[in-house]
């Protein structure tokens, strides 16, 4: 799967991915970092870009474990078209909801900001790194396409320890998610349901992909 680069944003995401592909990975929002790290990866040579991980979902109803397959990626009021070829191969093996998916530089930890961004983009979800995945992939005329999984809902509110919680090498800082509790502790009842529902995304997340096997079902490998 040399010919596959795939984008995440945390270490635990790229370990449902297993190996044999190229990762690109930026913990804690480092959106720069990430348009930079893709950007060699693909200068490297690459036949397709697949954003892969959790998201937060934006359209009531929506739960934690809902796999969501990209039909176009919203970066603010651009939006990119995910490859139609490598979204039927994807449909084909795993069940999921297929839909308009919205980038965000920050996370959304509030109801209010979620049902905000719905109504900009007509998004069933929102993740960090898919709309810089797909600016980059467009730019080098590469097939884009995004599988993402719903951690949070709609209506769901996020602790304060989440804006703090990743490390750039996209590992959870467990001294940093303790400080955040000594300064907030009213926030431990959301986090340990954000954990929950964490979880319940990650396993949704690993099942998917070994659904589709080896190249997660882009037909561009060769």
């Amino acid at each position: 799967m040399s010919g596959l680069v795939a984008v995440t944003g945390m270490r635990r995401e790229a370990k449902c991915l297993g190996g044999g592909l190229r990762i690109v990975m930026s913990g804690g929002s480092d959106n720069s970092a990430l348009a930079g790290d893709l950007e060699s990866a693909l200068q490297q040579g690459a036949s397709a870009v697949l954003s892969v991980g959790l998201c937060g979902g934006l359209e009531p109803g929506l739960r934690p474990g809902t796999v969501i397959l990209a039909t176009t990626i919203a970066d603010g009021a651009t939006h990119f078209a995910c490859d139609r070829r490598w979204r039927e191969a994807i449909h084909r093996k795993v069940l999921v909801v297929e839909g308009p998916l919205a980038g965000s530089d920050r996370i959304l930890d509030q109801p209010k900001d979620k049902t905000a961004l719905r109504a900009a983009t007509g998004a069933l979800a929102v993740d960090l790194e898919s709309h810089i995945a797909a600016r980059i992939a467009i730019r080098h005329a590469l097939p884009v396409c995004a599988l993402r999984v719903i951690a949070d809902g709609a209506g769901h509110r996020l602790p304060p320890a989440v804006h703090v919680a990743m490390t750039a090498e996209g590992t959870l800082s467990l001294p940093r998610v303790l400080g955040s509790i000594l300064r907030q502790p009213a926030q431990i009842g959301d986090l340990i349901a954000t954990g929950r529902r964490a979880n319940t995304a990650f396993s949704s997340l690993f099942r998917s992909l070994r659904l589709l096997g080896v190249g997660f079902g882009c037909p561009y490998l060769g």
